[in-house]
């Protein structure tokens, strides 16, 4: 009992003695913050600047800094084609119509030494076909527009550019892998023609060729009689 009573006195003395600070307006030896208001004494109602030297010790922590959230990433670009993977002469996106569906579907497509495959992703690894390049004989843009065609004795394949110029560009780099759309014509001419004797002399059967030395034979007799 005698503790409470102690208690109580003690806060009513601290109480008589804030309140007669505050009446007589001098500052308090110790700086408290006040609970809503910590840039004010509670003891003695002062500003903490009017405290000098003991606001330093008695001042309110300052609240902890709320942590940066961490920046958004940017946005990624697309995926650009970069440095080409190795035996990789060119790559990029192109349109390639069916032998039996003739719509036009966007592929990836890769241009190698002596053959153009194309996919039907950038990240695919497995080509969904391949245009044998060493057998094409002719390569040309379709006139205006912006396909170009690729024949080959297997079929007349049929890509489409983003552009004119674009189909341009990749038929001179097709082009300059296709040894037999390079030749000169005269020289496919003969080449064709010398084919085409060699195949009938080839294709002449031994019967043939017995009437033909019988024939011979006996128009020399003929000239020997007469002679």
């Amino acid at each position: 009992m005698s503790d409470a009573r102690s208690r109580t006195s003690s806060v009513a003395s601290r109480r008589s003695s804030s309140a007669s600070r505050r009446n007589t307006g001098t500052v308090c030896d110790n700086f408290e913050p006040h609970r809503t208001r910590p840039r004010i004494c509670r003891n003695c109602r002062k500003p903490d600047d009017a405290h000098g030297a003991n606001v330093a010790d008695s001042a309110a922590p300052s609240k902890p800094s709320k942590p940066s959230k961490p920046s958004k990433p940017g946005k990624v670009p697309p995926t650009s084609t970069g440095a080409l993977e190795n035996g990789v002469l060119r790559a990029g996106w192109l349109s390639k119509a069916g032998d039996r569906n003739t719509a036009f579907k966007r592929r990836w497509c890769k241009l190698y030494e002596s053959a153009l495959s194309y996919y039907k992703s950038e990240t695919d690894t497995k080509a969904a076909g391949t245009v044998d390049l060493s057998t094409a004989t002719m390569v040309q843009v379709v006139p205006s527009s912006s396909n170009f065609d690729i024949t080959t004795p297997e079929r007349v394949w049929k890509f489409q550019a983003s552009s004119s110029k674009d189909a341009t560009s990749w038929v001179d780099s097709i082009k300059a892998r296709c040894p037999l759309a390079n030749s000169n014509p005269s020289e496919m001419t003969a080449r064709s023609e010398d084919a085409t004797i060699d195949g009938a002399r080839q294709g002449q059967q031994p019967e043939d060729q017995v009437g033909i030395a019988t024939d011979q034979a006996e128009a020399d007799r003929l000239a020997a009689e007469q002679a």
